[in-house]
């Protein structure tokens, strides 16, 4: 994904991203959920859960899918966010493209 989107071409108001996959059990409560901006660096900083069951259960391709599903809709919170000098939709829907483009996304049509 590095080599096919570049965060300048939607602007200067995001530098870096950081996106963590956090493999938990369903019981656990020790490792938060977090969707943070840190404006002085820049930093998008996403972090995620994912059940365990899901590594030790799942292809390598079901398992990159679910990663690929996972950050995708995560994304889709950052406009909460508000960071300035940022075209976060047109990343959105650059993201959605990619993925879509190397099947690591479906296409969801809404009825």
């Amino acid at each position: 994904m590095n080599n096919s989107l570049r965060l300048d071409d939607f602007g200067d108001g995001i530098k870096k991203v950081f996106f963590a996959f956090i493999a938990v059990s369903p019981d656990n409560i020790n490792h938060d959920e977090e969707i943070s901006f840190k404006n002085a660096n820049k930093r998008l900083l996403i972090r995620k859960k994912l059940p365990h069951d899901s590594f030790k259960n799942t292809s390598e391709i079901e398992l990159k899918k679910l990663m690929v599903r996972t950050f995708f809709f995560s994304l889709q919170h950052v406009p909460f966010l508000n960071i300035e000098n940022f075209r976060i939709k047109d990343f959105l829907q650059a993201a959605e493209d990619l993925f879509l483009k190397n099947g690591w996304l479906e296409k969801i049509e809404i009825a």
